[in-house]
């Protein structure tokens, strides 16, 4: 793979300040590069069948760099990782300006990443949970009224668009006792402020219907739905 390549991927994925998931993808001697957003965290086998992926392409196996996060993915933690040939990696240790300038993931991170990893093997009815409820939630809130952006991750935005709207209704939804973080320009472009929502495998259905009435209460006072 050109180090030219790899540099000038690097270089407009860090010019559009994306948070990005690199795909190289190997065959009849060409290279084929995909670069997305890909800030979602893990999503389950039938959901990634829907996805431009390498399982639903024949590519696993052939692809030879792989980025994902601790973060959302993993529960709370923080960094992420970039995975591929020894070569590759070097390269990146060497040219990549992120890497170069960041500290080390701390080993407590590191051992809870490893761990949360160990759960998904052990447990693999957690992706099918999350993936169910982030629906329950996606549909409850969308029958309420409120505008949601389409999906199947269990990121759920919930959209408002004012700045100062969102501001207050994620206050006032505190004070209920639902914490939900909102999130406005610079952070999203202006004009689509909005509720980030984050279900969790560990949610019960009985405290998804808990948050969407409390959703539905404030929405109601701020008339934002009817």
């Amino acid at each position: 793979i050109a180090q030219e390549a790899v540099t000038n991927v690097a270089r407009h994925a860090a010019a559009a300040r994306a948070h990005v998931s690199l795909t190289l993808a190997l065959g009849d001697g060409e290279a084929r590069l995909e670069v997305r957003d890909d800030g979602r965290g893990f999503v389950p086998a039938e959901a990634l069948a829907r996805e431009r992926n390498r399982e639903h392409f024949g590519l696993r196996g052939k692809i030879d760099v792989l980025s994902g996060t601790f973060g959302k993915a993993l529960g709370g933690a923080v960094g992420g990782y970039i995975s591929g040939k020894k070569e590759i990696i070097e390269l990146l240790r060497q040219k990549s300006r992120t890497y170069l300038f960041s500290n080390s993931v701390p080993p407590s991170v590191v051992i809870a990443s490893i761990r949360a990893l160990d759960l998904l093997k052990e447990k693999p009815e957690l992706l099918k949970n999350v993936s169910e409820n982030a629906k329950y939630f996606r549909d409850g809130a969308k029958k309420l009224g409120f505008e949601v952006l389409d999906g199947i991750h269990p990121i759920v935005p919930v959209m408002l668009g004012d700045a100062a709207k969102t501001q207050e209704m994620s206050k006032k939804l505190l004070e209920k006792g639902l914490f939900v973080v909102g999130l406005w320009f610079p952070v999203v472009p202006e004009g689509t402020a909005r509720l980030r929502f984050q279900i969790s495998a560990a949610h019960t259905k009985e405290q998804i219907d808990h948050a969407l009435q409390i959703l539905s209460e404030v929405g109601k006072e701020m008339g934002v739905i009817q």
